[in-house]
């Protein structure tokens, strides 16, 4: 038993004694270097923070906490809160990614809610409209009919739905036929009133360029054209075009838009401010800026 016990010389070659004899000096000289005064470890829940917690609680649950859950609620916010001093009296925020990061949310956070625009006024908005006109273009809707057919169920699925198509144009097979030859379409034979931005999330960029190039007043057959999930043939049952609307028809979207940018442009001008008291330096740059 004495042949295994650990001598005392080597004791002092164990990385984990290096660790705590290093903690134990760290603790005693901070301890020295950085006195507290009673104020440093006051910890005061105030009536607004306990209001606060009720709330958050409320909010998640639905109903008020009971008395003991309150307590909970107390007791865990007051160990938050002494880990939090402790943390930040070994200066574990310096430097840390994570916490530089929350730092930077809430800052801007901050400043999103001190910078509030003033109401603008209809001609404002009629400017604001008239130059960005095109983002509140409506998009074109279509309804249509499709055969699909999946590139995992067939050797040449292109080459299918081309023979296919030839033989609907010629009138050699009928819809229902042409139905049961081609494979069921994954978002359904039948589109209704779709416009192009819910075709795009649910086809694909390709598909909808390939839809808008077809002649949009046949009623016959077309295609192939190809999506995200294979390739399909379209029969348009109807088509509307894309149009610019009326400044009245789009005046809230407008002003919500306005107001956003608005703010967008008054925090880069804050943050510009702030960035003219700092001098910075990149690395690989000649001059700091």
């Amino acid at each position: 038993m004495l042949e295994n016990a650990m001598k005392p010389s080597s004791l002092w070659r164990e990385p984990l004694v290096h660790f705590l004899l290093l903690g134990a000096v760290l603790f005693v000289a901070y301890g020295v270097l950085a006195p507290e005064s009673d104020e440093d470890r006051l910890i005061d829940v105030t009536e607004a923070d306990i209001e606060l917690l009720v709330e958050r609680y409320k909010k998640q649950l639905g109903v008020e906490p009971t008395q003991k859950e309150l307590g909970h609620l107390i007791d865990n916010h007051i160990r938050n809160e002494i880990l939090y001093l402790e943390a930040r009296r070994m200066q574990l925020d310096d430097k840390d990614t994570i916490v530089k990061r929350r730092l930077v949310q809430k800052l801007e956070f901050l400043i999103q809610d001190m910078v509030v625009p003033e109401a603008p006024g209809d001609e404002v908005l009629q400017d604001y409209f008239d130059k960005h006109v095109e983002d509140y273009r409506v998009s074109a809707i279509a309804s249509f009919d499709q055969l699909y057919f999946s590139p995992d169920k067939r050797s040449d699925a292109l080459a299918d739905a081309t023979a296919l198509i030839e033989q609907l144009q010629a009138g050699e097979i009928d819809h229902e036929k042409a139905r049961q030859a081609s494979d069921r379409s994954p978002v359904g034979s039948v589109m209704q009133g779709q416009n192009m931005l819910r075709l795009n999330r649910q086809l694909g960029r390709v598909f909808v360029e390939q839809l808008q190039q077809l002649d949009s007043a046949s009623r016959d057959w077309q295609g192939p054209i190809e999506s995200g999930y294979g390739i399909h043939l379209v029969k348009l049952n109807d088509w509307v075009e894309s149009s610019l609307p009326v400044f009245e028809d789009v005046k809230p979207q407008v002003e919500r838009d306005w107001l956003r940018q608005a703010r967008e442009d008054a925090n880069e001008d804050y943050y510009q401010t702030l960035k003219a008291q700092y001098q910075v330096s990149v690395a690989g740059d000649g001059d700091a800026s």
